[in-house]
């Protein structure tokens, strides 16, 4: 077995203990985390088979981007990545049971992380398959993946707080939605602009990675910010996708 698949289930495992925790505990959706979850997990495959590839290929870029891209290419594969991924992780919305778990801003905000957290875990196990399948990476053991953790962990919650931003503005509507569709786009094509000129080697890896990690950085005070905004005092609403049925209190 190739070397990635080890340290792609060791990365699953982080990130979705970490941030499954914070969105189940802290955002309060207990067990409908793992639904919502679910659902998002094939939509990154989805969209890179689908939409992404197709639409490289009659640019004419190359899938595994490579050194050579002029700025108007640079700037299609920045948008390109942004408009596709972040249109798809909302899709789920237009499934009744899902749409009807945004009965506050709050729970929005929290609903919209959850299916981030579930295309980011989606997209850790098709990264690997796409690594596995590249024969320079063949022999490599899993212990020199390490990168590959850090990063994945990082670019997962990154997806969460884009998401959670996109359905909060989905939950209010009108132009907020519009505003939130061309604000998380934006944010995504910016946080991908340093991987992909490390990618055509434009620059070194540790200016990708702090990049990377100011972003994130940036986002997790940002998201707070909004989650204090539209916190609420009251009981947590019920109307959920899955909860747990309560106990019989007759015993």
């Amino acid at each position: 077995m190739a070397g990635i698949y080890t340290m792609a289930t060791l990365t699953w495992v982080v990130a979705a203990g970490a941030w499954g925790g914070l969105v189940a505990f802290v955002g309060r959706l207990g067990r409908t985390t793992v639904v919502l979850i679910a659902v998002g997990l094939p939509l990154s495959a989805v969209v890179n088979l689908l939409v992404k590839r197709p639409l490289l290929g009659a640019a004419g870029i190359p899938t595994d981007v490579a050194a050579g891209l002029g700025f108007g290419q640079v700037i299609f594969v920045l948008l390109l990545i942004g408009a596709s991924e972040e249109l798809i992780k909302v899709t789920p919305l237009l499934l009744g049971p899902v749409r009807g778990t945004l009965v506050s801003a709050e729970r929005a905000l929290w609903v919209g992380a959850a299916l981030g957290l579930g295309f980011g875990l989606g997209e850790i196990a098709y990264l690997a398959w796409r690594i596995a399948g590249t024969p320079r990476y063949a022999d490599t053991p899993w212990y020199l993946f390490t990168g590959f953790l850090s990063e994945r962990v990082i670019a997962t919650f990154v997806h969460m707080a884009l998401t959670a931003l996109f359905v909060l503005g989905v939950y209010r509507g009108g132009r907020a939605m519009l505003r939130a569709a061309l604000l998380v786009i934006s944010l995504h094509a910016a946080v991908d602009l340093a991987p992909l000129l490390f990618q055509i080697g434009m620059i070194p890896s540790s200016v990708a990675s702090l990049y990377l990690l100011g972003f994130f950085v940036a986002l997790l005070f940002a998201l707070e910010r909004v989650r204090h905004s539209v916190a609420t005092i009251s009981t947590p609403p019920t109307t959920v996708l899955y909860e747990r049925p309560p106990r019989d209190q007759a015993r």
